[in-house]
């Protein structure tokens, strides 16, 4: 049975193989944290379009430890990609670096919707926790990806001022209902644990 759990979340953590080459070089990862907002300069890749100004790449990464017998944890943790994301800065203002960081802010109010998601969950086979954490992910994944079409679209990538103002607003404002899920580090119980 254990051999089962192993595997399950193997097959959870292989979904993070992109970030792991990463892992080598710490500075181009910026982990989100709500005293340290982005600047111009973490901005290291080369423009790659005509038609936009900057663009930023984030990873919720996802990793599963055990944890005393069966009480396990799930770590959930919002990365800005230094290397991936560019902006050109000569046609770029503090408008545009606010809406970039807003893309960081909408990763990161995700990952603390994941994190609430895991908190509640409860498997009844050692097996099953790789495979439902692995699914959860998927689903916060494509709901993410919705919300940041959303917000480049009601914004029009911070051309649309009052657009920008009320994702601001909604985004700082679900982040703060979700302040209890702001540590990366969240428990989820199998079925029979006291």
């Amino acid at each position: 049975m254990k051999w089962g759990l192993i595997l399950a979340v193997a097959m959870f953590v292989l979904g993070n193989a992109l970030l792991l080459q990463y892992k080598a070089s710490e500075d181009c990862l910026i982990p989100w944290q709500r005293d340290r907002p982005l600047t111009r300069n973490d901005f290291k890749a080369r423009p790659v379009s005509r038609g936009a100004v900057a663009s930023t790449v984030y990873s919720i990464y996802r990793n599963v430890a055990e944890h005393e017998g069966l009480r396990w944890k799930a770590k959930i943790t919002t990365f800005f990609l230094c290397d991936e994301s560019w902006m050109i800065k000569k046609w770029s203002d503090d408008a545009v670096l606010g809406h970039e960081q807003g893309h960081f802010d909408l990763a990161e109010l995700f990952a603390r919707r994941l994190r609430k998601k895991i908190s509640e969950i409860s498997v009844c086979s050692e097996g099953e926790a790789g495979l439902v954490l692995d699914s959860l992910y998927k689903i916060n994944q494509g709901e993410m990806d919705q919300w940041q079409d959303e917000y480049d679209n009601a914004s029009d990538h911070s051309m649309d001022k009052e657009g920008q103002k009320k994702w601001n607003l909604k985004i700082k404002g679900r982040l703060d209902s979700l302040s209890a899920y702001l540590g990366t580090e969240i428990s989820f119980k199998i079925c029979g644990e006291k």
